[in-house]
């Protein structure tokens, strides 16, 4: 957009509309109003996918009795996973144990540790989609692995580096999803009335390196439901 065209738009009290991509939780982060439609300037896509189908994917591997969880306390999504994982739990008939790690990689390893140690009595680790964590997806996956606890996690980076399971939105997928958001706007629809766009199909990813460290037998139907990677 040219300077001319945008001192234009800025007189006029025209406003460029934004496109957000990627939020797990755009409405419990108030970037969106509703998943209906964000109620403002902007419109986009969610990577968002239900915690509670991720556990039930988890279950076909592995029983559930004693989940720890990792979050931030400063970032809100990772309290709206661990609070939602919580409700989760109650409904499953499993416990979650909170495993506070703030931006401080010693507080971390600190926590891994204590996986290690067995210091904290566990028998699987929930990942939510945190940008601390993400960044140090290659240290967790390779403590978990040796404390020999499933590990799911809410971000394909995790499953790359190593993570047992996720159930994982097809990026490519919330990609042409936005490019279709800022076509209906150009045709003439409210960006703000634009329902929040999200994957109906997501995939089911393992680690099969992880799975054969760990010597779980995965069923047949897991497998052929399964994208690997290795």
């Amino acid at each position: 957009m040219s300077l001319k065209v945008k001192q234009w738009r800025e007189q006029k009290g025209i406003k460029t509309p934004q496109i957000f991509n990627l939020p797990a939780n755009p409405v419990e982060t108030g970037i969106a109003k509703g998943m209906k439609g964000s109620g403002g300037n902007h419109g986009g896509t969610s990577s968002g996918v239900s915690i509670r189908l991720q556990i039930l994917n988890a279950l076909k591997l592995h029983r559930i009795k004693r989940m720890a969880v990792f979050f931030n306390p400063r970032e809100q999504q990772s309290l709206v996973f661990k609070k939602t994982l919580t409700e989760v739990g109650k409904e499953m008939d499993f416990e979650v144990v909170p495993l506070r790690s703030p931006p401080v990689s010693q507080t971390l390893e600190y926590n891994l540790n204590k996986l290690l140690k067995k210091e904290v009595d566990v028998d699987s680790v929930y990942l939510p989609a945190d940008s601390f964590l993400i960044s140090h997806a290659p240290l967790i996956a390779a403590q978990l692995i040796k404390t020999r606890l499933v590990s799911v996690g809410a971000n394909r980076n995790f499953v790359q580096a190593g993570i047992t399971i996720g159930t994982l939105p097809s990026y490519y997928k919330l990609g042409r999803l936005a490019a279709q958001v800022v076509d209906r706007h150009q045709k003439g629809e409210k960006i703000s009335d634009i329902p929040v766009m999200t994957d109906e199909n997501p995939q089911l990813l393992l680690n099969m390196t992880t799975v054969k460290k760990l010597a779980l037998k995965i069923p047949d139907e897991l497998l052929k439901a399964s994208i690997i990677v290795n």
